[in-house]
C-alpha cells in the first residue's frame, strides 16, 4: 500500500492519502531496467539522477478510487515522524490494518513494461475482490463410466496470455519473453480451451487462449 507524502512533490491533495496498492518482485533491479525515458528525464531534471538507483519492478498496480487517510487504514503502524523511514523499510500491517485495506475500492492500472490491462477489466472494486479464489466446482459421488472413440481430431497451440514464469513456477527476470504453451489434441478446440481455463481464479489475469489449430485429421 503507498501514500502520498507530505512533500513538495506530491499533489497536494494527495498528501497523506492512501493512493493504491502494488504488486512487486523481490528481485533487485536497477531504476534503469524498469524506468521509461520520461520517468528518467524527470530524474535528471530534478537532480536525482544519482538517487534511488537500486530498485524492485512493480507488476501490477491498483489505483484508489476513494480518499481515504493513511492513519484511518494504518493506524497502529503509521507513525508521521517515521515518514521516511516507512518509505525507505515499509512496515507491515496488522490483521486489523490489513482488513481495512482490503475494503478500499481500486482500479487496476497499467505498469510500464508490463503486458496492458484490458480495458473490460479494469473495473471498480474492493481491494479484497483481486484476490478473490474461484468457486470449487460440486463434488459428485458414485461410479463413473468413460468411453473413448476415435475420431475427427485437431492438433493445437495454446499460449498462456499472463505470468507465465509464475504459472510454472520459475522466477522472473525482466526483459524475458519466454512465455509457457501447450501442444496436445484435441477434438474439440473450443471445449478445450475452456477446460484449461476452468481451474484459474477469477481474479486472476492470465488465461490459455487457443492460438492456432490444425486441419482436421481422421483419427
Amino acid at each position: 500500500m503507498i501514500y502520498g507524502a507530505s512533500t513538495a512533490e506530491t499533489e497536494k491533495s494527495l498528501r497523506s492519502y492512501v493512493l493504491g496498492f502494488l504488486e512487486v518482485d523481490a528481485t533487485p533491479i536497477r531504476d534503469f531496467e524498469k524506468s521509461s525515458e520520461e520517468g528518467l528525464e524527470r530524474k535528471r531534471s530534478t537532480g536525482w539522477a544519482e538517487k534511488w538507483t537500486y530498485a524492485i519492478p512493480v507488476r501490477r498496480a491498483w489505483r484508489a478510487e476513494e480518499k481515504m487517510m493513511i492513519s484511518r487504514i494504518a493506524f497502529n503502524s503509521y507513525r508521521p515522524e517515521a515518514g521516511q523511514a516507512l518509505a525507505v523499510h515499509g512496515a507491515d500491517l496488522d490483521e486489523s490494518e490489513t482488513a481495512q485495506a482490503l475494503k478500499i475500492r481500486v482500479r487496476e492500472v497499467n505498469v510500464f513494461g508490463e503486458p496492458p490491462i484490458e480495458e473490460n477489466k479494469a473495473v471498480v472494486v474492493p481491494f479484497a475482490k483481486v484476490f478473490e479464489p474461484s468457486r470449487a466446482f460440486p463434488a459428485s459421488f458414485g461410479e463413473r463410466t468413460t468411453v473413448y472413440e476415435d475420431g475427427e481430431s485437431y492438433l493445437y497451440l495454446a499460449v498462456y496470455d499472463g505470468d507465465g514464469h509464475s504459472f510454472v513456477g520459475k522466477k522472473k527476470t525482466f526483459g524475458n519473453r519466454s512465455v509457457a504453451m501447450k501442444i496436445c489434441v484435441t477434438n474439440a478446440p473450443k471445449r478445450r480451451e475452456a477446460e484449461l481455463n476452468v481451474g484459474i481464479p477469477p481474479a486472476a489475469p492470465g488465461r490459455w487462449s487457443i492460438r492456432a489449430t490444425s486441419q482436421p485429421f481422421p483419427s
